[in-house]
């Protein structure tokens, strides 16, 4: 797997965590993504993003 698809895969739960209130772990997701793809644009995004997850309402998952 290409490290621009191992930086997607982190992106998606980076995301789906933060949106769910578990910021810490959102966070680290991200994290591994710009390790492992720093130029890859949806870091960005996802990171631009994390400015409104402090402010967010946890979300239930089942």
């Amino acid at each position: 797997m290409s490290r621009f698809r191992r930086a997607e895969s982190s992106c998606a739960p980076a995301a789906a965590l933060g949106a769910a209130g578990r910021i810490d772990e959102a966070r680290e997701a991200l994290s591994r993504a710009r390790k492992e793809c720093p130029e890859l644009a949806l870091t960005a995004l996802v990171a631009r993003q994390s400015d409104d997850w402090s402010a967010a309402l946890p979300v239930e998952v089942h």
